[in-house]
């Protein structure tokens, strides 16, 4: 090592305040791209499959008995499985008012080592039970309630139950209130009924999904079930409960991960320039004793390569702990919380080869500005450059300090430049989650109708559509439409919508039959018109903002209808109807469908002046009848809308939050090492006479006007940041109005006020010319 790198790396170490400081910037500004990359790796594998890992690649609807369970065990096809009971009952509460609901059970729920399940359930004893939150109302936690199955191929047996909590997820098909049973009780519930309704398989890797159907359904009849209808999740549910919850996170974490990069950029520039004036006198002074430029650069490169490389290990360090932050963030939401066991933290190496690249490119930008700043300005200037300039003239009116802080502003224009620009991201950034997260609550959605009616209709067990309309109540119900929309696939209708070579899923629903006034009584139209004819269709607000459709456009669509093929159809575009919440959709007209009696699941949208009433009637005829159902209010509709947009909303702001905090960090760490860098001169003013206030309100007044600056720079990068976040969260849940937070302008005002209390203390403790020969 020649003598030149020893000296750098002692130069380098030697004021170990200013070492930490700049090594800690370093870190904290790679930490936050490293981490936002790790969290976004580590977490949208699992989101990706989320499908699968949940339900299984294969889902059948039917009569599964138990000993299948043995059978599928010693399939070499089979990778995991579970069963899933749910079977009819009454229920009796303590008022002696009895309502039908659904008694479940799944074995997967209370495994460590699998996701199948929708949920993990927490451990109950016997006679306690949890309420899946879906189709729950009318009943709440703390009630106690006897219930019996109303199909029972063993013996009847009674359940003596207490709702001891909620759960998220469950099962993709319509089935509400449902009472999920503890492991005793659930084994007895098997033994009960004697086998599953619902089976749920993961094929090995390598196996195709065919093989795995032709198997399980010859594996269920010879054990004397029957197959009512098979999902292949991969391409049957491509819409599912809580699915704008999980796109909405994804979406968040991307954004992290763009404007991290954008941001640790700009501060590791900064950063190269910021130093400049630093560099200058130390190698003006290796220039003045006759340093060559090869000496020169290998000095910079030893004084700076050695800060950086610290900065870079000490910055993954910090990121593997801000990931673990993250991720906990992201998955707060009660659906995804079952991940939180699943996640591996990845480190892309992708990512270390970016990093290294940018450490390295900083290294780079460091070492020519300082090279052509020295070897531009005259020597005397560049060995007097780190000094201080004072003004003093005898007329002047200003305090002492204002004098001195106005110097320090002329004095370090490269510094202060980098201030402004570090303390108006911070300002910025750590608003920006707010923001975001007012801006995605302000969502609101036009009311559509007072009760909606999901039901599906189970083979060999649940009776025809036309019995549950010729059979139910409707006096009730001012208006009343059958629908058929995309849910599970080739149940009902498949659609995809084709931009040049791709074919991306879209959802397609149809009035089937007004049963009770117009279809068009349930459509908000706010451009165009209703479509009229086979070739035209109506889209919703966030369809024609997330594919730039509008009225008079025309588009191809790929429709799959249960017992027809693939076909491609070109439909225009004559309407716009106010939906902005996900999935985007487009309406069909009915004579592009089969006839209504081919499908098997159905909405049901009715007006009504007794929602609840109507709601509760609807459901209980439904569940009685042995129909898979749930039913909601336009009220509890919008609640459970705005719960899970709240969830997504303080999942963004804390998740970016978290991220971004560590910018305030750069911001404090510059601070002191501005006092660090700056402190002979500091304490030289003070050994001329100048009180440890005096020399604050000097920093003070700097740190004032540097606020001040900052202010209209962070405006403008809070509105930039914010409009890119909400288009991009608007791909889910349309935002039509975006508030920016103008509480950022106290942060600006605040942060000059907490330098001015950490200088004070600093300088406090420097009192005499002995202890300033020693700093």
């Amino acid at each position: 090592m020649s003598l030149i790198t020893k000296s750098a790396l002692r130069s380098s170490v030697k004021s170990k305040l200013e070492f930490l400081s700049i090594v800690f910037m370093i870190a904290v500004s790679i930490s936050l791209y490293v981490a936002s990359q790790m969290t976004y790796e580590s977490v949208v594998d699992l989101f990706r499959n989320y499908v699968r890992t949940t339900y299984g690649d294969i889902l059948v609807v039917g009569y599964v008995p138990s000993i299948v369970d043995e059978i599928v065990k010693e399939s070499k096809f089979v990778r995991d499985f579970t069963g899933f009971v749910v079977v009819p009952a009454y229920a009796t509460d303590s008022q002696g008012i009895e309502r039908p609901v659904l008694l479940g059970y799944t074995e997967a729920a209370y495994r460590n080592d699998t996701l199948l399940g929708g949920f993990k359930a927490i451990k109950l004893k016997e006679g306690q039970a949890l309420l899946l939150r879906e189709g729950s109302d009318g009943l709440s936690i703390g009630m106690k309630l006897t219930a019996y199955p109303t199909i029972s191929i063993n013996e009847e047996s009674i359940f003596n139950l207490t709702i001891v909590g909620y759960v998220e997820g469950g099962l993709p098909l319509p089935a509400g209130p449902v009472l999920f049973l503890s492991k005793s009780d659930g084994k007895k519930l098997l033994e009960v009924v004697g086998g599953y309704t619902v089976y749920s398989v993961v094929r090995k890797d390598g196996i195709s999904d065919n093989e795995v159907l032709t198997e399980l359904i010859e594996i269920i009849k010879n054990a004397g079930g029957y197959v009512g209808f098979v999902f292949d999740t991969n391409k049957d549910l491509k819409f599912y409960p809580g699915q704008g919850v999980l796109n909405e996170t994804v979406i968040g974490l991307k954004f992290i991960s763009l404007t991290s990069w954008i941001v640790v950029t700009i501060v590791l520039v900064i950063f190269s320039i910021m130093y400049i004036e630093k560099n200058v006198k130390e190698v003006a002074t290796l220039r003045s004793i006759g340093g060559a430029a090869t000496e020169l650069s290998k000095y910079i490169i030893a004084l700076w390569g050695s800060r950086l490389l610290s900065g870079l290990i000490l910055g993954i360090l910090i990121s593997y702990l801000l990931t673990k932050v993250i991720i906990a963030s992201a998955l707060s939401h009660p659906r995804l919380q079952p991940f939180q066991d699943f996640v591996k933290v990845r480190l892309p190496p992708m990512t270390i080869v970016e990093t290294i690249i940018l450490s390295l490119t900083t290294l780079l930008l460091i070492w020519i500005s300082s090279l052509v700043a020295v070897y531009k300005m005259r020597l005397i200037d560049a060995l007097t450059f780190y000094g201080i300039k004072l003004r003093i003239k005898g007329e002047s009116r200003l305090p002492f300090f204002m004098i001195v802080g106005l110097s320090e502003i002329r004095t370090l224009p490269w510094r202060n430049i980098a201030a402004i620009i570090l303390l108006s991201l911070g300002i910025a950034l750590i608003s920006l989650p707010f923001t975001l997260s007012s801006s995605l609550l302000s969502f609101n959605e036009s009311k559509s109708f007072d009760v909606k009616v999901i039901m599906m209709i189970i083979p060999k067990i649940s009776p025809s559509l036309s019995y549950f309309l010729s059979n139910a109540d409707w006096s009730k119900a001012n208006e009343v439409s059958i629908w058929v929309e995309s849910l599970y696939g080739s149940v009902n209708i498949k659609a995809q919508l084709i931009e040049g070579n791709k074919k991306v899923p879209i959802y397609a629903t149809s009035c089937l039959l007004p049963f009770k006034g117009k279809c068009i009584d349930f459509i908000s139209i706010v451009k165009g018109r209703m479509l009229k004819y086979p070739n035209e269709t109506i889209v919703s607000t966030l369809f024609s903002y997330r594919y730039n459709v509008r009225v008079g456009d025309e588009i191809a669509v790929s429709l799959t209808t249960k017992g027809t093929k693939e076909r491609v159809i070109s439909l225009k575009v004559v309407g716009i109807y106010n939906s902005k919440e996900f999935p985007p959709t487009i309406i069909l007209h009915p004579a592009l469908l089969p006839p209504i009696d081919s499908f098997s699941v159905f909405t049901i949208l009715i007006k009504t002046k007794y929602p609840e009433e109507l709601s509760n009637y609807i459901r209980s005829f439904l569940v009685s009848n042995a129909y898979a159902a749930v039913s909601m209010t336009w009220d509890e509709y919008e609640r459970e809308m705005m719960r899970d947009l709240t969830f997504v909303a303080d999942s963004i702001k804390t998740t970016v939050l978290s991220s971004y905090i560590i910018t305030t960090l750069a911001v404090a760490t510059f601070a002191i090492s501005d006092l660090s860098v700056r402190r002979k001169i500091w304490m030289l003013l003070k050994s001329l006479g100048m009180t440890s206030v005096d020399l604050s309100l000097a920093f003070l007044f700097r740190w004032a006007v540097i606020g001040a600056l900052s202010i209209p720079i962070s405006y403008i990068l809070l509105t930039k940041w914010t409009t890119d976040g909400v288009e991009m969260l608007s791909q889910v849940y349309f935002i039509d109005k975006m508030k920016i937070d103008c509480s950022f302008i106290i942060v600006g005002m605040l942060a000059p006020l907490a330098i001015f209390v950490v200088s004070l203390a600093y300088f406090k403790k420097y009192r005499s010319v002995e202890e300033l020969r020693n700093a």
